[in-house]
């Protein structure tokens, strides 16, 4: 169940990995006043570092409705002194241009242009203002129990399914209620969304007493038991699913589908938190290779440890013959499409930017903040997590592909290894 790429473009998706502004036509027209804004860090900052969340009812709070007016005034005298600016550089082009060319009208417009200017730069610094004022005044929405209660809970489905739970980010979040239900996210407030959020990352931390009546009337005691010790049998796992998919229409307002298929809430579970099988890593590696020039030549057992090792020093010691023929398998196959290798990425990055990179119109960004995430996928394998660098500018991010490109080059033509990239794109947790 993939409908991610046909979803409105007005839903609050961070799956959709496109931030969406207000215009002030839109935040103006509102009845209920302007949507809040959720400032999302995603680890890259060339990947999207905030989203917005489009209004649910009365979701905005007055503060936060206020200070996204004020962005929209800020934003309409911005565009007014642009305005301005193209004016005066066409009065100046004109007196330039006079057949009977004076030094004082040309020296007028100049100054007509320079107030012009430094109008534009006011106002464009105002609005920045405005904006940092209305990310304060959003952020902070006010709690929905229900929400927080039903976060808990998807964070103990995975528990159940033994994975090594921690925090998410609010991208992570947007790319597993879109498995579950569809369109759900766009249809939640800054307050749902938020708690929810805040309830998945207290989620692992319950006491079996608090889990218990969490569940009460969903599992019996000993299915809790066995969530807890991350042993749920499947029986225990569809009805908690159920309860979820439930509580998400409740809130969203959306009928729950009749059939549901868990393939791809597993796939971001393992993107998420670093559990991905050998096979899928080697589609994760074939992605890479496929974007910068090493698409359709099949690599050997050897290749493929130079590849590895070059990406993340001796990561190929920390898999054993058989998870290496897996990899390598899944590095030589046809390879699965844009949408599972979105839930393989964790729902970093959409299924739309992975188009791009399968088709090669990426852009080197995109580029090199893939790169660096299946990085980090490989690097799990080897006690690592998935914490990226804060800090890659887009020349980093360039010159990892640059640097990626002339490796896959190398190991395809059998030439000797270039100094391994964790040289360059230093990961935390995954290079030493």
């Amino acid at each position: 169940m993939h409908p991610k790429d046909g979803a409105p473009p007005d839903l609050w998706s961070a799956r959709k990995g496109i931030p969406m502004h207000l215009t002030p036509r839109s935040v103006l027209t509102r009845a209920q006043g302007a949507v809040c804004v959720l400032a999302i860090t995603v680890g890259l900052t060339t990947a999207p570092a905030m989203v917005t969340i489009a209004e649910a009812g009365t979701a905005a709070t007055s503060p936060c409705a206020s200070a996204q007016a004020a962005v929209a005034h800020a934003q309409q005298d911005r565009a007014a002194a642009q305005r301005k600016v193209v004016a005066a550089k066409k009065a100046l082009a004109r007196a330039k241009k006079a057949e009977v060319k004076k030094a004082a009208k040309v020296k007028k417009a100049k100054k007509v242009l320079t107030r012009a200017n430094h109008g534009y730069a006011s106002a464009s610094k105002a609005v920045k203002i405005r904006q940092a004022e209305a990310r304060s005044a959003c952020a902070n929405p006010a709690p929905n129990p229900q929400a927080a209660s039903t976060g808990k809970k998807l964070s103990l489905l995975a528990l159940g399914n033994g994975l090594p739970v921690g925090d998410i980010d609010a991208t992570q979040l947007v790319a597993l209620l879109d498995e579950l239900l569809p369109g759900v996210a766009g249809q939640l407030n800054p307050a749902e969304l938020a708690s929810l959020l805040s309830g998945f990352n207290t989620g692992d931390a319950l006491d079996p007493a608090d889990a218990l009546a969490l569940l009460t009337g969903v599992l019996d005691p000993a299915a809790v038991t066995a969530l807890l010790g991350g042993q749920a049998d499947p029986e225990a796992v569809t009805a908690l699913l159920d309860d979820i998919i439930g509580q998400l229409g409740g809130l969203g307002g959306l009928p729950v589908p009749s059939e549901f298929d868990p393939a791809g809430l597993w796939d971001t579970f393992a993107g998420i938190f670093g559990t991905l099988g050998a096979d899928q890593l080697g589609s994760l590696l074939a992605l890479v290779t496929g974007a910068l020039g090493g698409g359709g030549a099949d690599l050997d057992l050897g290749q493929l440890t130079d590849l590895i090792d070059s990406l993340v020093p001796g990561i190929s010691d920390q898999f054993d013959p058989d998870q290496l023929t897996a990899m390598l398998a899944g590095l030589n196959g046809t390879g699965p499409g844009a949408d599972v290798l979105a839930d393989l990425l964790g729902g970093q990055f959409t299924p739309t930017q992975l188009q791009q990179i399968l088709s090669g119109t990426a852009g080197d960004e995109l580029l090199g903040a893939v790169v660096a995430q299946v990085m980090a996928q490989l690097g799990t394998a080897g006690g690592g997590g998935l914490e990226l660098p804060g800090d890659l500018d887009a020349g980093s991010l360039a010159a990892l592909i640059s640097t990626v490109t002339d490796l896959i080059t190398s190991v395809l033509g059998g030439g000797g290894l270039l100094p391994v990239v964790c040289g360059l794109i230093p990961i935390p947790l995954l290079c030493p």
